[in-house]
């Protein structure tokens, strides 16, 4: 993982927001895990349970979970979090 401690920022992506609205907005209980994984990865992204990890293939981009279904893509970017994808685990085949 990313030197980094912690992340001031998110910079959401327009991927990211568009797979937002379609995966996550109209699910309460998807957008409560997911809002709960951003802000322990805000606080703290070394919490196991966040399953942070290099996506493999890639030099600079990482992955999170969400849950054991869906992954969140990322990427540092100083002390902001550059927020890629959110989606099924199969949106890491994009990158």
């Amino acid at each position: 993982m990313p030197e980094q401690q912690s992340f001031r920022k998110f910079r959401r992506t327009t991927r990211f927001t568009k797979s937002w609205q379609k995966y996550i907005k109209n699910n309460p209980h998807l957008k409560k895990q997911a809002e709960s994984a951003l802000r322990k990865f805000a606080s703290n992204p070394r919490i196991p349970g966040l399953r942070i990890k290099k996506i493999q293939g890639t030099d600079h981009l990482w992955e999170l979970s969400v849950n054991m279904d869906v992954r969140i893509a990322w990427y540092p970017d100083d002390d902001t979090a550059v927020l890629l994808d959110i989606g099924p685990h199969d949106i890491l085949e994009k990158y």
